[in-house]
């Protein structure tokens, strides 16, 4: 339960809402997992990525964007998928 004296919110003795060390490691650790395909890499080159998505009842959607190399090998690898159902599937080049 906080207790609030005016305009500061303060945290009662005793209450173990604390983060020990460990919690506080692991949070870092996936923060800084979550960031790191983002980082820009020093001489990583921009690439020309295209999506394309072929749907059995509509035509070709593509898309063109130019993008550091590694965060289009990260999009490319995540976005890629095949509906079984359908046939229908998006992929993404990085050139």
């Amino acid at each position: 339960m906080l207790l609030s004296h005016g305009s500061s919110v303060t945290m009662p003795e005793g209450s173990g809402d604390h983060l020990s060390w460990r919690e506080r490691l692991l949070a870092t650790c996936i923060v800084a997992s979550l960031a790191l395909p983002f980082i820009p890499v020093p001489g990583d080159g921009v690439a020309q990525m295209k999506a394309v998505r072929h749907d059995t009842e509509v035509a070709k959607v593509k898309v063109s964007t130019e993008a550091p190399r590694s965060v289009c090998e990260v999009l490319a690898f995540s976005l890629a998928y095949e509906d079984p159902a359908t046939g229908a599937y998006q992929r993404v080049a990085c050139k």
